[in-house]
């Protein structure tokens, strides 16, 4: 299931919502999440390894599209532009198959 169905199920997201984060470019997005995070612990994120952290998080965040999306391994790895090989070691990898939510 897509995470936009699986959010809509969940009513996370609604139409209008997603109308204004197809508004917004990806940077947006990312600030936008820091903005609020920082909101909702009142005050500023200290402490976190985040520069560090967004090669893995944004490739985690592809990878599960891919899954999630194609129909087939082939489609997913040529999508990513990696070997069918190295697609079966990420989805082999506990990093990358966990389903958040499930």
């Amino acid at each position: 299931m897509s995470i936009l169905k699986d959010l809509q199920n969940k009513r996370k997201i609604t139409k209008d919502v997603e109308a204004l984060i197809s508004s917004l470019t990806l940077e947006e997005l990312i600030q936008l999440k820091f903005d609020i995070a920082s909101r909702a612990i009142g005050g500023e994120p200290y402490g976190f390894r985040v520069w560090s952290e967004i090669p893995d998080i944004a490739k985690k965040g592809v990878f599960c599209f891919a899954r999630d999306h194609f129909k087939t391994n082939n489609a997913a790895s040529r999508f990513l532009g990696i070997s069918l090989r190295n697609w079966t070691e990420l989805k082999n990898n506990p990093n990358y198959n966990d389903r958040r939510g499930e």
